[in-house]
């Protein structure tokens, strides 16, 4: 562990090329990762054995927690495509085993998103689990208060392609959710 942190404050330092960094990262957790993937702050990741990381982006900054919890967790065996995007804003995202999440998706944590064990989640699906509170008219737009209440997925479910999943929304295990659909409830 002390190797670990030594590395960690190295990095956070002097800035690593990523391929260098994701070498690294490759032989600390046993899994694959693009030598081009992007990952901010790669001490708030924790990526499980075997699992695939491809051509995407991950940026896992502080939580807002300040529980020394990883801000995004990915499972082992899961998968996640090129062009994704997970960003935890403050906030935590948790993929579970063997789930695999596709192209161009697009998953924000401000709320905090938990995806069960073996989901798939198709291409271009995006979940945003913060909403923008403009109750106050008092303030502009743009220094609103976000708040969420997060998202979370079952076990063995199925997203389709280019699904919305908005915050507050629970989905049970072994849920189908149709292509397209803009899910604002449970």
């Amino acid at each position: 562990i002390g190797v670990l942190r030594f590395i960690s404050e190295l990095v956070r330092r002097h800035p690593l090329p990523p391929p260098i960094v994701n070498l690294m990262l490759m032989v600390r957790w046993r899994c694959y990762i693009h030598p081009f993937a992007s990952i901010g702050y790669p001490y708030n990741v924790e990526i499980g054995r075997y699992a695939f990381i491809g051509k995407c982006k991950i940026v896992a900054a502080d939580s807002l927690k300040h529980d020394g919890s990883k801000t995004i967790r990915v499972g082992s065996r899961a998968r996640v495509g090129d062009g994704v995007v997970l960003s935890g804003q403050g906030g935590s995202i948790v993929l579970g085993e063997a789930t695999s999440i596709h192209d161009y998706s697009i998953i924000y944590g401000l709320g905090g998103v938990m995806v069960g064990d073996d989901t798939r989640i198709a291409a271009g699906t995006i979940m945003v689990s913060h909403r923008h509170d403009f109750q106050s008219r008092e303030n502009k737009i743009r220094e609103g208060v976000c708040q969420g209440e997060g998202i979370t997925i079952g076990y063995d479910c199925w997203i389709g392609a280019g699904s919305r999943i908005l915050d507050g929304v629970h989905i049970g295990n072994c849920a189908i959710v149709g292509a397209g659909a803009v899910v604002t409830r449970d």
